[in-house]
């Protein structure tokens, strides 16, 4: 069986972006480079997402842990 996906460049990029800031916040910085952002703004706009993105699969665990109990 074969599946197509539709994925828009942008997501790959703010997966990108997301990624560094969930898995070395630290350095979300650097993420910048990776995106060839002129500036830290632009940026900083995709490590918010992360930070909102974190908090909803957090909340999504703790709704499953406690249906299954």
């Amino acid at each position: 069986m074969r599946v197509s996906i539709y994925v828009l460049p942008v997501w790959l990029r703010d997966a990108a972006a997301t990624s560094i800031a969930i898995d070395n916040p630290r350095h979300v910085g650097d993420a910048h480079l990776v995106l060839s952002h002129a500036g830290l703004e632009t940026t900083q706009k995709h490590y918010n997402q992360a930070a909102w993105a974190t908090r909803a699969l957090l909340r999504a665990s703790f709704d499953a842990a406690g249906r299954s109990r």
